[in-house]
């Protein structure tokens, strides 16, 4: 998500708003916090035998953008 939309969700779900400054070091801070879960997944997924990919299309501000999804066995 770009900061500017996390910015809009914070507000619009807790009530919370935020400086663009403090969306980007909180999103950075998430970033460190779950690396090492992040890596956990990619090591996981990439030892097994299989991989199920999916491809959803989403809507960024008027664009096609796409989430991939993957897992394991």
């Amino acid at each position: 998500m770009s900061q500017k939309r996390i910015a809009v969700f914070l507000k619009e779900v807790f009530g919370f708003q935020f400086s663009n400054n403090t969306t980007n070091k909180l999103k950075q801070k998430a970033a460190l916090l779950y690396k090492p879960t992040y890596q956990r997944l990619l090591n996981k997924i990439v030892s097994g035998k299989l991989v199920h990919a999916d491809e959803t299309p989403v809507n960024l501000e008027g664009k096609t953008g796409y989430v991939w999804a993957f897992a394991s066995g």
